[in-house]
């Protein structure tokens, strides 16, 4: 009897062990047990199965990267994380400066050009951007100046291990019309006609749009920009409504918009026109008006204007603020942290953690590489079958003794 119940116990510690084993959780399925489907925080995206998207004015999406602070914008279908870094970076910059930068920004006049990248990202060259009197095409031999420095100097200037923790993605850069009222579906095909692939990027307008738990009152360009408050403040302090003519030079004028109690994206609280303490930043795309847009505390506007039939007018070549956009690999596990602003998710890479890695991965594909902790639970539980067998092998043999007997 003893034998027996010496056998019992062998045969059922290892199971007892396994249901106590777990694999490892990838952030993108913790992130996704956590979607909701009212007030702030991530949503399964509509209009594309199998991503999720974070929405609200202030969502637990804040993440802990490159010893900085930024933001979940999406968790993508294949489990690749889209982040934001939470402020615009110290310097500004040009978008483009260049008007010689082939046959298609020679259409500028004087204010640089509104491409992101060469004409060899896509196909069939620049696609038309055609405003009303003004069809514009043609050639781009060089990428903007933000695109470089994003890819080069920054780029070569974060940690070994945040190098390693991002994988390159496709980006999407196509023209959207300015001041619209097209849906969130026909702006991201509109941004879907030209493709980029590289490690750093700027927001899209669609992701903007898409941050909105409102969409019915800020779900387009055309709506937010609608829910805008223009004022002036006067020499006694009082707030004047913006009105076309009459209003005194020396006064200052000031702008908010409700729609960034829905957005966490849309910068938040008062703007003021022609101050630099101002934190708009600049977007991926460009306007069909030659424009490209930025977002500011009154909504989202693009920058420039189509001021006769023959040239365009753009500022591509004003200094400005921006953000950085990236893809974190599909392998990252959620370590600590709630989300929350005060206590960030951090990660954790096997692969990554220590690095001394420089390369970029040139792979356009994302590549999923099991982490240790998952090796080591396949280990064990191999093991702890491995110890069943021999528990059964052994009960076999004391059962078939105490039958002899």
């Amino acid at each position: 009897m003893r034998k027996i119940l010496f056998v019992f116990i062998l045969f059922t510690l290892p199971f007892s062990m396994i249901s106590n084993v777990k694999a490892a959780s990838y952030a993108s399925d913790t992130l996704r047990g956590k979607a909701v489907t009212s007030g702030d925080g991530l949503y399964a995206d509509k209009y594309n199965e199998g991503r999720y998207v974070y929405k609200g004015g202030n969502p637990n999406n804040f993440i802990k990267f490159n010893n900085e602070l930024w933001r979940i914008i999406s968790v993508e279908k294949d489990g690749t994380l889209k982040i934001i870094k939470n402020d615009s970076l110290n310097n500004k910059l040009q978008f483009n400066d260049k008007n010689d930068n082939g046959t298609y920004c020679s259409n500028w006049y004087n204010g640089g050009c509104n491409a992101w990248g060469k004409s060899e990202y896509f196909d069939g060259g620049f696609v038309n951007f055609v405003t009303e009197n003004h069809p514009v095409n043609g050639t781009v031999t060089d990428d903007s100046i933000i695109n470089k420095y994003l890819n080069n100097d920054y780029y070569n200037n974060i940690s070994n291990s945040a190098k390693c923790e991002i994988v390159p993605k496709n980006y999407y850069f196509g023209r959207v019309i300015n001041n619209n009222s097209d849906t969130i579906v026909d702006i991201i095909n509109e941004e879907k006609t030209q493709v980029w692939n590289g490690n750093i990027g700027l927001p899209n307008v669609s992701d903007l749009l898409l941050a909105s738990s409102d969409e019915n009152k800020c779900g387009t360009i055309n709506n937010i920009n609608v829910n805008k408050s223009c004022y002036y403040i006067n020499p006694d302090g009082e707030r004047v409504w913006c009105a076309p003519v009459g209003i005194p030079d020396d006064w200052k004028q000031y702008a908010d918009n409700t729609c960034s109690s829905f957005n966490y994206l849309m910068v938040p609280g008062v703007y003021e026109y022609g101050s630099d303490k101002n934190d708009n930043y600049l977007f991926i795309n460009a306007g069909s008006v030659g424009n490209v847009y930025e977002a500011n505390g009154s909504g989202i506007s693009g920058i420039g204007e189509v001021r006769d039939n023959s040239r365009i007018y753009n500022v591509a070549n004003n200094e400005k603020k921006f953000r950085p956009v990236t893809y974190l690999r599909s392998d990252m596990e959620i370590t600590k942290g709630d989300g929350s602003e005060n206590n960030p998710y951090e990660f954790k890479c096997d692969e990554c953690d220590g690095t001394n890695n420089n390369s970029k991965n040139e792979s356009n594909q994302v590549v999923d590489v099991p982490s240790t902790s998952m090796f080591i639970s396949v280990f064990i539980i191999g093991g702890f079958i491995l110890i069943a067998i021999i528990c059964i092998v052994i009960y076999l043999k004391v059962f078939k003794k105490d039958i002899n007997k």
